[in-house]
């Protein structure tokens, strides 16, 4: 296996989430313009975006057989450094989302959402050279797949609870996001703050997660960090709380300058956390069926995706107040961090484990990779 081809791969993935990613975080952008042009509610402006979410991961069609693939990818071919590698690629969504959402607005004022939208499918259409590109170098790879890796969804996977759990936590935690993604900008706007300075918070989200992921990557590829053991799960969880507090005071900010103050320290800890879902995943599961848990994964995540945002519109028009989806946001991250743990403590570090200790949950997983 070639460092050129690593790169290549690694190039690839990190372009892949640039071109999908980016776009759908600066959705938040129109929902003002739905509710203004299509004489909308909140339930139902937030129902468009909340589609485009959950049919990215419910369906598992379109961008996100491309992303779910190039972690999977990825997650094979750099063991030694997965974490690292992994928030990198994340980090690719977070870098174009510092330009598309000022350039949305924009694009909003100067031709319409409708030509908006279309300039944004443009950005998307980038993602099909990407992919030939990635393609190509995994090859050079020589990354061998068995049955398991083959598969999308795995029955044996959905008989242990761990792993169910951790699609719950991991489903509270995207949901989470989603609803800030989906309400922040318009949150602003309510509080009289002007479109353009109101989208770029999700920039300011973009840099500041920019910054900090390399870094968090970093810190839990270390096996100590000094005396004390890097412990992936209970970092995550950690920063999960973080994430719950900075947004949970968001709505009793009283200007911009205190906006921005909230939204920098969650987004900090929105970088340090980055895709470590996704490493605990391989940590907790293996890498032999991360193809495979990766789309389970993906289809609870989109359950609560495509539902989340439209139920709290539904109190947001009844109350009147776009403070609400970030009490429930906060709430979603706080029970993620939770679950994150109890998953842990359930199955433990695979590579610090002994086989005569593997609980039952582990052992479909074993029991399944055994057959490759």
């Amino acid at each position: 296996m070639t460092k050129w081809c690593k790169v290549q791969v690694a190039c690839g993935a990190f372009l892949t989430n640039f071109f999908i990613g980016g776009p759908m975080k600066a959705f938040g952008v129109y929902f003002l313009v739905f509710q203004l042009d299509l004489a909308a509610s909140a339930k139902q402006a937030s129902m468009v975006i909340s589609i485009m979410y959950g049919t990215y991961f419910f369906t598992g069609a379109g961008s996100c057989m491309a992303v779910t693939t190039m972690f999977a990818l990825v997650g094979q071919i750099f063991s030694d450094k997965r974490p690292l590698a992994n928030n990198i690629i994340a980090l690719g969504s977070a870098v174009s989302s510092i330009p598309l959402n000022l350039l949305a607005q924009i694009w909003i004022d100067s031709y319409g959402w409708r030509g908006s939208l279309l300039l944004m499918g443009g950005a998307v259409l980038n993602t099909l050279p990407v992919i030939l590109f990635t393609m190509n170098g995994a090859k050079h790879c020589n990354v061998k797949e068995t049955t398991s890796q083959r598969k999308v969804f795995d029955t044996s996977l959905l008989r242990s609870f761990s792993f169910l759990l951790y699609c719950l936590a991991s489903s509270m935690y995207i949901a989470s996001i989603v609803l800030v993604n989906t309400y922040l900008t318009r949150y602003a706007q309510s509080q009289g703050i002007e479109s353009i300075a109101a989208a770029g918070l999700i920039s300011i989200i973009g840099a500041v997660a920019m910054a900090l992921s390399p870094l968090g990557g970093y810190m839990v590829s270390l096996k100590t960090i000094g005396p004390f053991p890097v412990n992936r799960s209970y970092i995550l969880s950690v920063t999960l709380v973080i994430q719950a507090t900075a947004v949970f005071t968001l709505p009793f900010a009283t200007d911009y300058l205190g906006v921005v103050v909230v939204v920098v320290v969650y987004a900090a800890s929105l970088g340090i956390s980055g895709a470590m879902p996704i490493t605990v995943l391989s940590d907790l599961f293996g890498t032999e069926n991360l193809l495979t848990s990766l789309g389970v994964r993906s289809f609870v995540i989109g359950a609560f995706s495509m539902a989340s945002p439209p139920l709290i519109g539904i109190a947001v028009d009844a109350t009147g107040s776009f403070s609400l989806p970030f009490f429930l946001a906060a709430s979603l991250s706080c029970m993620a961090a939770v679950f994150f743990v109890v998953v842990y403590l359930c199955v433990g570090s695979r590579e610090d484990r002994k086989p005569d200790v593997i609980d039952s949950d582990t052992k479909v997983i074993e029991s399944n990779e055994a057959k490759t």
